[in-house]
């Protein structure tokens, strides 16, 4: 079997502090490269240790990648790995659970709409808002 190959780019990416804030990072985009990446996701990163369910941190991305491609998985780990903040979350202890976001090709939202993008995400997979 032949791996597929593909580009993903975050976009932004977030910690979850608690049950009452987040820190959120832009990030800068390769010029040019996002208006040819189709597919865009906002990824929750949850602690496999915790019951219930823990979002931990997140991260936007555009990508090349479907969620249904082999390589889908590696590709969102690939983005883990090279970014300082999230570099920690290893697959052992964390699980990612993406969702994908519809938006045209060449589009990027305004940074407040990913922010609530990631927090609706975080939201559904989530507990913390639960009484």
């Amino acid at each position: 079997m032949t791996e597929k190959g593909g580009i993903t780019e975050t976009v932004l990416h977030a910690i979850f502090n608690g049950h009452d804030s987040i820190t959120h990072f832009m990030h800068t985009l390769v010029p040019g490269l996002h208006e040819n990446l189709p597919n865009m996701y906002a990824v929750c990163i949850a602690d496999k240790g915790q019951s219930p369910r823990k979002i931990v941190a997140g991260f936007i991305c555009k990508t090349s990648y479907h969620h249904d491609d082999v390589d889908f998985r590696n590709a969102m780990n690939g983005q883990l790995a090279i970014t300082p903040d999230l570099n920690k979350f290893n697959e052992s202890r964390y699980s990612l659970l993406p969702g994908r976001i519809n938006i045209a090709r060449h589009e990027i939202p305004s940074e407040n709409s990913m922010v609530r993008l990631l927090l609706d995400q975080a939201l559904k997979h989530n507990t913390f808002g639960n009484a």
